[in-house]
């Protein structure tokens, strides 16, 4: 239902995103951002490539990791450079990017640091949103488990998401109601 009210709206482009789908944790880097560059061309003939360019800067592609190495600091303004590319593209489409992820409460600890690193760092665009469900306890549980503090549960959700909201559990309009209230703001 809230996917549905999202695609029927011009102003946003819908991504669906399934890390659980990746055959390892360095391969959701270049799947989200494969993803990402397919939809936006879309809309924007340079997409696929900046995007490809992106990726290679960011060493999500195989072939760009000992380039990158051996560059070093030229590699980082490249970073920056190409990160700003796309980021002018997707202002150029002027849509609002909403990336739903799926099964994110599923994960491994290392598959959730990954997926937090796309949302804080390498797809943080302008205009972008990540919506997620997941259960909050479980998955500070597992990202705290994985870090090796069995001992105490931190929020670490709390630095990347900026809105939480607890969803009634059996209403569903009440979903489309409050992402509603807070994607238009």
């Amino acid at each position: 239902l809230v996917k549905k009210c999202l695609l029927d709206n011009k102003d946003y482009i819908v991504i669906e995103f399934a890390p659980r789908q990746s055959a390892s944790v360095p391969e959701i880097q270049k799947d989200f951002l494969y993803v990402l560059g397919e939809e936006i061309a879309k809309f924007h003939s340079g997409a696929l490539r900046v995007t490809e360019k992106y990726m290679r800067a960011i060493g999500a592609l195989p072939d760009s990791f000992w380039a990158a190495r051996i560059i070093g600091t030229i590699g980082n303004q490249d970073v920056s450079e190409r990160r700003k590319q796309l980021s002018d593209i997707i202002c150029e489409v002027n849509r609002k990017l909403v990336i739903l992820i799926d099964d994110f409460d599923r994960l491994t600890g290392e598959e959730i640091q990954e997926v937090l690193k796309l949302i804080d760092k390498n797809a943080a665009f302008p205009k972008t949103f990540f919506i997620t469900a997941y259960d909050k306890t479980h998955t500070n549980g597992v990202i705290s488990s994985y870090q090796g503090n069995n001992l105490e549960v931190k929020d670490y959700t709390d630095k990347y998401f900026n809105i939480e909201i607890s969803m009634p559990v059996r209403y569903p309009i009440r979903y489309t109601n409050l992402l509603r209230s807070n994607l238009y703001v």
